[in-house]
């Protein structure tokens, strides 16, 4: 995994084992406003951009990785919705993760997303 990914992992780990959290789904997008607003996320109510690269082919892997990393998770590996690793834009330089809150109202989810992480979580720049 990238090192730069890696020195946030603990945050994230931390962030999706909260109970509020029934299930996440972690993607890259080239444009993240456009893709949160996108008809096949309107059941999620949390998105957060967790790193950006200029360079595709490493947002790739970074998103491979972590799908990985979450579906071989002791105790996360149940929330982790992705079907597949990759996927998602061939352009991508942002990576995501976005969550559905346990027992919240279906509709609060077609209303804009609240972040995910904390605003002292900071987006990496990945190397």
């Amino acid at each position: 995994m990238n090192k730069e990914l890696n020195s946030v992992l603990s945050l994230i780990k931390e962030r999706l084992s909260k109970d509020d959290i029934e299930y996440f789904k972690i993607g890259k997008t080239a444009n993240p406003d456009e893709r949160f607003a996108g008809e096949d996320y309107d059941n999620f109510h949390y998105a957060s951009i967790i790193a950006h690269c200029d360079d595709s082919a490493i947002i790739t892997q970074a998103e491979e990785d972590l799908i990985s990393y979450f579906q071989k998770h002791k105790s996360l590996k149940d929330k982790c919705r992705n079907e597949q690793l990759g996927g998602g834009s061939p352009d991508a330089t942002y990576l995501y993760i976005v969550a559905v809150e346990k027992d919240a109202d279906p509709y609060a989810a077609l209303l804009d997303k609240d972040a995910l992480m904390d605003e002292e979580f900071m987006i990496i720049e990945l190397k």
